[in-house]
């Protein structure tokens, strides 16, 4: 269940959703959209890279929950992002920026049922 949960709001799983908002709600073009897309690859990289420091710092609690409160805060600034320009640019942005340290929130829960 606790995975489930951690899943739920993981970049890849609302990949979908978000192509969709992108095109319709911000009007993006397909090249914005895949530039998006590909930047939000690169972001899942490098979260990789801060999820064993981030275990290894803060502990497995404090990951998950910095881990989630990174997710959440990435989570509102998506939802406030205006569909007019420059701001339709800036908000994913800094959502994507925000969204570093919760790429790999699920890495706490695994590490405690392995």
């Amino acid at each position: 269940t606790a995975l489930l949960l951690q899943s739920f709001g993981d970049g890849k799983n609302l990949l979908r959703v978000n192509s969709l908002f992108m095109r319709g709600y911000l009007k993006w073009s397909k090249l914005q959209v895949s530039n998006m897309l590909a930047a939000s690859g690169a972001a899942v990289v490098i979260g990789g890279f801060f999820s064993d420091e981030s275990i290894t710092q803060l502990g497995i609690r404090g990951h998950t929950s910095f881990s989630n409160f990174c997710q959440f805060v990435s989570s509102i600034i998506w939802a406030l992002t205006p569909s007019s320009s420059p701001w339709s640019h800036i908000f994913p942005q800094l959502s994507l920026l925000t969204s570093i340290g919760a790429q790999r929130k699920r890495d706490g829960i695994e590490s405690i049922i392995t």
